[in-house]
């Protein structure tokens, strides 16, 4: 058993616990089996606000007539845009990995943690100790207990941004600033977009004037289900 003065779960939000404490002198085991960089650089905020520019490079295309520009869209090649994204996500995930491990008193371990014992982990074949332990795992999406759901079939925000064929509909469930993101981007791509939401606006932790107007604009582009819940999903045809 190897033992640590920290041990740091996860290597998104946990990296400035885990730099801190090693340049301090501090011993510092890094547990995390995915790519580093939290949920932010690899399925969040980054690889979203990157298609989203796409999305609005397409949206100024369509819009450029307004300002004397004659222009049109002869082709959008999805694939290669999510190619393109994913290749410089995984670029910065891997001079983070590069970094830790080059870190004087940091060791990394690219296996999952599980506590067999107080303070103590196994992971992969390595059992590791420590006084302190910080969870920094970050979060998962919430999957609602839809009749039907599970069975038919569905894709979360994480698999949404590594799609590599276009889908010709998408039905989002919900209506805050992760869906409407969503929605905007496969919906300026050429897929048919329907958002399906219980509440009567969009982003409804905004104030209420921002996403009234906000669901006003939005809804002139993508098809909008509001005050509607849904209670059941079912396959036809292959369809959902």
């Amino acid at each position: 058993m190897k033992k640590f003065d920290l041990i740091v779960i996860g290597y998104g939000s946990g990296d400035g616990v885990a730099v801190g404490a090693a340049e301090a002198g501090y011993s510092v085991a890094v547990v995390e089996e995915g790519p580093l960089g939290g949920t932010c650089l690899n399925r969040g905020c980054i690889p979203s606000k990157m298609l989203i520019h796409v999305a609005e490079v397409v949206e100024e295309i369509k819009q450029s007539k307004k300002f004397h520009v004659h222009s049109k869209i002869t082709k959008i090649d999805f694939s290669k845009i999510v190619k393109e994204v994913n290749t410089l996500v995984n670029s910065d995930s891997k001079a983070i990995e590069e970094g830790v491990r080059s870190t004087k008193n940091m060791t990394l371990y690219k296996e999952k943690g599980v506590f067999v014992g107080f303070k103590t982990l196994l992971v992969g074949k390595d059992t590791i100790t420590a006084d302190k332990i910080v969870l920094a795992m970050g979060s998962r999406p919430f999957f609602p207990p839809i009749e039907g759901l599970r069975e038919a079939g569905f894709i979360t925000s994480d698999e949404a941004l590594n799609l590599k064929k276009l889908p010709k509909s998408m039905a989002v469930l919900g209506g805050g600033y992760i869906g409407s993101e969503l929605a905007f981007f496969f919906s300026q791509m050429g897929c048919k977009v329907t958002i399906i939401d219980r509440n009567e606006f969009l982003l409804k932790n905004e104030d209420e004037e921002v996403s009234k107007e906000f669901t006003r604009a939005f809804s002139k582009k993508i098809n909008f289900l509001n005050n509607t819940s849904v209670k059941k999903v079912s396959k036809r045809k292959g369809k959902k």
